[in-house]
């Protein structure tokens, strides 16, 4: 594993609380925040967004830039506050969210890419025992062998990212067709679900402790509210 210092943490995680009262206004200022992050050298891409479905009031969105630092050189910017005389991502998007539930930056192992578009995200959000923390590859590997288990039934990939502010937490996203595609794999049996439980177990109790674990319906960018 590379070292803490030598990852990019190059992910920006946000969970928000868009203003759903007016959904084209919300759109039409989040867009404008959108044009003002483009303008940033640092900034890469809009990753990943989606609606959390045991709660649609909670959006999911992914920002990518070129590192941790290269976010906060944005956020020290006179692109983000109010002093310029040009629009401002703080300004422009003035309304747009009720509330930040959290943000975080993370270093994701394998692409947060997919092709196609994964409609579906299952999302574990963990903390890592003392035998992740102090043998990371071992954890990435054992999560590797179970994981795997679940997108050759779906067909569909997965990644998961280490957390920058707290390196005890993860996020594992385990992509699906549909909603309704996890029970089936439950419902599986013998074609899949057993062989994955019997390994599942002794895997959690070994290196995880699920915080919470959701679904995420994924949208186009900026189309959450």
């Amino acid at each position: 594993m590379s070292s803490e210092e030598q990852l990019s943490y190059s992910f920006e995680v946000i969970f928000l609380k868009p203003n759903k009262a007016d959904p084209a206004g919300t759109r039409g200022k989040t867009a404008a925040g959108f044009e003002v992050q483009r303008k940033h050298e640092d900034f890469v891409r809009y990753a990943l967004e989606g609606v959390k479905v045991e709660d649609d009031s909670v959006v999911l969105r992914i920002l990518q830039w070129t590192s941790y630092d290269g976010h906060m050189r944005f956020r020290a910017s006179p692109l983000f506050g109010f002093t310029s005389s040009y629009p401002q991502f703080a300004a422009a998007r003035e309304g747009a969210a009720l509330d930040l539930v959290s943000l975080k930056h993370y270093h994701f192992y394998r692409p947060l890419s997919f092709d196609p578009p994964i409609p579906v995200f299952e999302v574990i959000d963990a903390n890592l025992k003392p035998a992740g923390l102090h043998s990371f590859p071992a954890f990435l590997s054992a999560l590797n062998e179970v994981v795997s288990m679940i997108s050759d039934y779906s067909g569909l990939g997965w990644t998961v990212g280490w957390q920058k502010e707290d390196p005890s937490k993860i996020l594992v996203f385990i992509g699906w067709n549909s909603l309704e595609q996890p029970g089936e794999f439950t419902a599986s049996g013998d074609k899949g679900w057993n062989e994955f439980i019997s390994k599942f177990g002794p895997f959690l109790e070994k290196y995880l402790d699920i915080d919470q674990k959701y679904h995420i319906k994924t949208v186009g960018i900026g189309e959450s509210a």
